[in-house]
């Protein structure tokens, strides 16, 4: 799910302290169904697990998995290419081949050039700058945690040094605030105390890994560089850099200046849709009846991407942490892949394409790209189903939006409902603003939706949200409820 980090940080800090006065829901009966299940639990365990590295644009490893199920339930292709429909999307900044950054300590200068030892940093804006240094540790500051390495420090109108990653601590509830201010985080700190640039320094040993840097700029140069080179500014072994367990001091580091010639560059990757046709089965005429009107495919879709190993809307500290998505949007992937196997045993009386969205983390691309260059399965919709995260049913809470954008759509979830979910619309006065998702990009195109939608978790956009915190009862009953939603739809 896409949203801007100000909302994210409001909408979670709602959503994990409680409203005052807040009652839990009381537990619905969720209908056993082990088959589904185990279906959903293996398949999730695939696509979001490590091997699939987060599925981040260009990543086609979960792509691959969805054409190869596709293919064998017989699903027909409804893409420009088979089951894909590419198209390409603008991923994040990078530095230009001519960005220059040199290095001087005592005597000796190192000149860096874009590559395995110098990328972007995130917030990382172009400009140049040569200062002195200024040495704050990991750059934390966290109240919770009883924490700050800025104390005492002027950065003002100097290059600051921040070691990536977290030190380790003992306390494992400190250790987790620690964990949630992201290098960006620090960025901003190091811009609003006057710094000139920041160098970043790699947490892990070897080549810099090739990560994006997207989100809002800092204002100020913002470069990574590997630890190797890190510790030679600092004059001590790469070893120091890795285990370090205690605040550092600010310090400025004598002897080193730095320059910077920073210029970026948007970089564009491709990435695809995935889209299956499940033909509707033929019209039947009942007694004295008319046959069932069949006009408009049904879309019942959820976005197949995620943050690969973390990136400018992690909320994450480190780089190079796979972040498997398994709520976010695995879980929405996968009840979307189990109702295409259910449909497909007992057709809908209209057509029904599936959908799988990529780069929804960039801002809707793909469900945006699908409803500008509609597929001819798709010329005519009737109404649009997303599903994004929908791993963690808490309290029978199963949060449904658009109800108002068609007067089919509320009396059809109404019919559907027939586990008894709490279906209320996201509270803003309650749990804070949340954001878009790919139902958006079809409700602005006048097309009546429904979003299923369990909720936001303290996991959201971290490397955390994995398999093994899946609800799978709830996921499951989630997917009852979308095929009986979608069975009234087709009605």
């Amino acid at each position: 799910m896409k949203r801007a980090c100000a909302v994210v940080c409001a909408s979670l800090t709602l959503l994990l302290g409680g409203a005052a006065g807040a009652q839990p829901l009381a537990p619905c009966e969720l209908p056993e169904d082990p088959p589904l299940v185990a279906e959903l639990r293996r398949d999730l365990g695939v696509f979001a697990g490590d091997a699939f590295e987060g599925r981040a644009p260009g990543n086609l490893s979960g792509v691959d998995f969805l054409v190869r199920e596709l293919t064998a339930l017989g699903v027909e292709p409804a893409g420009t290419d088979g089951y894909l429909q590419p198209f390409t999307v603008s991923y994040g900044e990078a530095l230009t081949p001519t960005s220059r950054v040199r290095l001087t300590r005592g005597g000796e200068v190192r000149e860096l050039s874009p590559g395995p030892e110098l990328l972007l940093g995130p917030g990382g804006a172009p400009g140049r700058a040569e200062r002195g240094l200024v040495y704050v540790g990991h750059g934390l500051s966290s109240e919770r945690a009883g924490w700050d390495e800025w104390r005492g420090a002027n950065v003002r109108s100097r290059v600051v040094l921040i070691l990536g990653g977290v030190p380790t601590v003992p306390d494992p509830l400190r250790q987790e605030a620690l964990a949630q201010v992201s290098v960006r985080d620090r960025v901003a700190t190091a811009a609003r105390r006057g710094a000139a640039a920041v160098l970043v320094v790699e947490p892990d040993a070897g080549a810099l890994p090739d990560r994006y840097a997207v989100g809002a700029s800092s204002g100020i140069p913002v470069v990574r560089i590997t630890r190797s080179q890190g510790a030679w500014l600092l004059g001590v072994t790469e070893a120091s850099l890795a285990g370090q367990s205690a605040p550092a001091l600010p310090s400025r580091v004598p002897g080193v200046s730095v320059r910077l010639d920073v210029q970026t560059q948007r970089r564009t990757r491709e990435t695809v849709n995935v889209l299956g046709l499940v033909r509707g089965a033929a019209p039947t005429r009942d007694a004295g009846l008319a046959p069932v009107e069949t006009s408009g495919a049904l879309v019942v879709g959820a976005h197949h991407d995620h943050l690969g190993h973390g990136g400018g809307s992690s909320r994450a500290a480190g780089y190079d942490t796979i972040h498997n998505g398994a709520d976010d949007n695995g879980s929405g992937s996968m009840a979307v892949l189990a109702l295409a196997r259910r449909v497909q045993r007992a057709r809908l009386p209209r057509d029904l394409v599936v959908a799988w969205f990529g780069g929804e983390e960039l801002g809707l691309l793909g469900s945006e790209h699908f409803v500008a260059h509609r597929p001819p399965a798709a010329a005519e919709l009737r109404a649009m189903v997303n599903l994004d995260m929908v791993g963690r049913l808490r309290d029978c809470r199963l949060y449904v939006e658009g109800r108002d954008s068609s007067p089919t759509i509320n009396p059809a979830v109404d019919r559907a409902n027939t586990t008894g979910f709490d279906t209320r619309p996201w509270d803003v006065v309650r749990h804070g603003p949340w954001g878009r998702s790919d139902h958006h990009s079809f409700q602005d195109a006048g097309v009546p939706v429904a979003f299923l939608f369990t909720g936001l978790h303290p996991d959201y956009h971290r490397p955390e949200d994995d398999p093994d915190r899946i609800v799978y009862p709830g996921l499951a009953a989630v997917v009852t409820f979308a095929e009986r939603l979608l069975r009234e739809l087709a009605r």
